[in-house]
């Protein structure tokens, strides 16, 4: 028996359910509607309210002209991010698929600091959906069904009782 298998929280059939490990603030990946490198790469942090329904990203500014190309078209165009939560090898754990609107897109010059600009991009949210891993690719904007190689909460939760069912005719048979 393997180490992993004698950690963790005993479950009802007298196994253990894995390590239990606290998810790292800072293993996230952004993914916009609008694939944009140079806005994505140079996210430092998001906030989330979510009784409040507001998402805010803030973005550190590059010196590169097309930096600002990329922003005007997330700001324009842009109405829907996926924030996938990574593990320690950036294999997806789950995601958040938001459809957002924007409420302001704001950054501050100043003389007294050495610090780089930073743009701050506020959404709001009516709802939120929470996906997890799947090998299909279906892109249907309808936020029940699978996303971008994703299944919906629920979907996962079938597909696990589905697995479990699976093996025990196999262990049976």
């Amino acid at each position: 028996m393997s180490t992993l298998e004698k950690l963790g929280v005993p479950l009802e059939n007298g196994k253990f359910g894995g390590i239990i490990q606290p998810q790292p603030s800072y293993r996230f990946r952004l993914v916009p509607k609008v694939k944009q490198t140079l806005i994505t790469s140079n996210v430092e942090k998001c906030d989330f309210d979510l009784k409040n329904k507001n998402f805010t990203l803030y973005i550190r500014q590059v010196i590169f002209p097309e930096f600002f190309l990329e922003l005007e078209d997330v700001i324009t165009h842009n109405n829907k991010w996926r924030v996938d939560f990574l593990d320690g090898a950036s294999e997806v754990i789950y995601s958040l698929d938001i459809r957002t609107k924007l409420e302001s897109a704001t950054f501050t010059l100043d003389y007294s600091t050495n610090g780089y600009i930073t743009h701050k991009l506020k959404y709001t949210f009516n709802d939120y959906t929470v996906l997890t891993p799947d090998n299909s690719h279906d892109t249907s904007e309808d936020n029940t069904k699978k996303v971008d190689g994703f299944l919906t909460a629920q979907e996962a939760i079938e597909q696990i009782k589905k697995d479990k069912e699976n093996e025990g005719k196999k262990s049976n048979g």
